[in-house]
C-alpha cells in the first residue's frame, strides 16, 4: 500500500469519526 493511499484512508476515518461523534451527539440531545 503506498503512503498516499494511507493518507487518505486516515482522512476518510477521521472524517467518519467526527461525522459519528456528531450523530450520536444529536441522538443524545434528542432523548
Amino acid at each position: 500500500m503506498t503512503d498516499h493511499k494511507f493518507e487518505r484512508l486516515k482522512e476518510k476515518i477521521s472524517g467518519m469519526e467526527s461525522v459519528v461523534i456528531a450523530y450520536s451527539g444529536g441522538i443524545d440531545s434528542t432523548f
